[in-house]
């Protein structure tokens, strides 16, 4: 009798200390299973069951995998995962229960007869939120773009008119010449040369625009040259510059090759000259001056102008999104906060240099190397 008493006593614990793992396991909002090397599942939690929709009485005899896995690629990838062991986390998009999908989070932890156990995590909201977050980036950029090509639509009047008027000019003297017999075949071929290369001039402007305003984060990183990047910045902004006499220099080896997506690296230097002619166009003695110095594998390529610097309080807000101290409808706020974005994707860095008795700002980016 003691020794029944005794062993009831023991069934009684037990059962009482597997009422309280159940407790525990079906109330946390985590997911757990338990699963065989084959990746069949043995036991779920209720929150396994609440997010995927399937309890494990619905999951016998099913090809659970295919049902939450239909692409058969993914499908060998969750597998794989599934049947070792890794110290970090993967995330899957699961098809649930009632067709639609969910993103979720799964670590695994290997027993030593050879089970593992699940360990998920319901991120389909969170994941969601960074959709729309990544969405509104791509919406803000594109209006920032809008925004740069609006305020560079007078200058680029300037960049092309000037070009057209050499073309009409010289097609001009060559009617005239024919007209008069005054057919020298070397002059001729001379001023066909000269609108030729004026042509090729606007070409590169109108291609400089539509690579400007077009999005290129699907592009892939290349190596490119700095020398043609600034080649392109110029030809949209070197007769602005000249016809409101700001002076424009470029010092250092440009013959350096950066990792990029040029049409990005193009727009970020667009955005600070434009920034630094907004400063200067109306001061005396305006200049603007971009310098190339090598430093422990980057290219650094500073842009400074004529101006006396930016007030601390401005500096510790402009690199914030949407703030700006331009006049209302000439610019977003958007720019130097883009601008960082695009530089760290590549590796690099955007600062301001707050000792410069100019205004100063300083691009870093790795030299590649092959």
């Amino acid at each position: 009798a003691i020794r029944k008493n005794k062993i009831d006593e023991q069934q009684r614990i037990l059962k009482l200390e597997k009422e309280k793992f159940e407790t525990i396991v079906n109330n946390i909002p985590i997911m757990l299973s338990f699963y065989n090397q084959k990746g069949e599942f043995e036991w779920v939690n209720k929150a396994w069951e609440n997010i995927l929709g399937w309890s494990h009485e619905m999951m016998k005899d099913r090809d659970m995998l295919k049902e939450f896995y239909p692409d058969e690629k993914i499908r060998k990838e969750v597998l794989s995962f599934m049947s070792q062991h890794h110290d970090g986390s993967r995330e899957f998009k699961t098809r649930i229960k009632d067709g639609s999908s969910r993103y979720t989070k799964w670590a695994n932890v290997q027993l030593s007869n050879g089970y593992k156990i699940g360990i998920g995590e319901d991120i389909h909201q969170f994941k969601q939120q960074e959709e729309i977050i990544e969405d509104q980036k791509a919406k803000m950029i594109t209006s920032s773009k809008l925004s740069s090509l609006g305020e560079m639509a007078a200058g680029i009047a300037h960049e092309i008119n000037n070009p057209l008027a050499i073309i009409l000019g010289q097609a001009s003297l060559l009617k005239n010449k024919i007209n008069l017999g005054q057919m020298d075949h070397k002059e001729i071929n001379e001023k066909i040369d000269k609108i030729e290369l004026t042509s090729k001039r606007i070409v590169k402007i109108i291609n400089g625009l539509r690579s400007f305003s077009r999005n290129a984060e699907s592009d892939p990183f290349i190596p490119v040259s700095l020398k043609s990047v600034f080649e392109n910045v110029f030809e949209l902004c070197r007769e602005k510059f000249k016809n409101n006499n700001v002076k424009l220099t470029l010092e250092g080896d440009t013959e350096l090759f950066i990792r990029a997506r040029q049409t990005q690296i193009e727009q970020v230097f667009s955005n600070l000259l434009n920034n630094s002619y907004d400063a200067v166009v109306s001061s005396t003695n305006a200049w603007i001056n971009i310098k190339i110095v090598v430093n422990k594998g980057f290219a650094e390529v500073s842009f400074t102008d004529s101006g006396p610097g930016i007030p601390k309080e401005i500096q510790e807000k402009m690199m914030q999104p949407f703030f700006t101290t331009k006049q209302v409808g000439k610019g977003t706020g958007l720019g130097l906060s883009i601008s960082k974005g695009i530089i760290q994707d590549h590796h690099g860095e955007l600062s301001y240099v707050s000792d410069s008795k100019n205004t100063q700002f300083l691009i870093k980016l790795p030299i590649c190397e092959d």
